[in-house]
């Protein structure tokens, strides 16, 4: 049962990642790499929330599982990171992709240690 809401849910992540990359290249007018860094950052911060919420009983593991690897895995995109900072790098924009791949890892890294801050865990 648990796959079948990782499968939902990863679905569900997927499209609302798509759908929030469209949303901000349309405001931008061009496309870039900040839908993907702030897809990440919120999906890193709900990973840790969600972990959180597990940790101190609130959740079941089974809920844990499929709201952090099926929503969140869904909605969260770091095999695009990852192109994306070889695409740089390949380009000669070392400093670029350097900034891009390191800094993200960073900052997504501190986002879910600040949810689970937030939850006390």
């Amino acid at each position: 049962m648990i796959e079948i809401g990782v499968l939902i849910l990863g679905g569900t992540g997927a499209v609302l990642r798509f759908a929030s990359d469209r949303l901000v290249d349309r405001h931008l007018g061009f496309r870039s790499l900040w839908p993907m860094v702030i897809v990440n950052l919120i999906g890193s911060l709900a990973i840790g929330i969600v972990t959180g919420l597990a940790l101190a009983g609130h959740l079941t593991t089974g809920s844990s599982t499929v709201l952090t690897a099926g929503l969140c895995g869904g909605f969260t995109t770091w095999s695009t990171a990852s192109v994306d900072t070889v695409t740089l790098v390949r380009r000669r924009q070392w400093w670029t992709g350097a900034a891009h791949g390191l800094g993200l890892l960073i900052v997504a890294t501190s986002a879910s240690g600040l949810g689970l801050v937030l939850t006390g865990a």
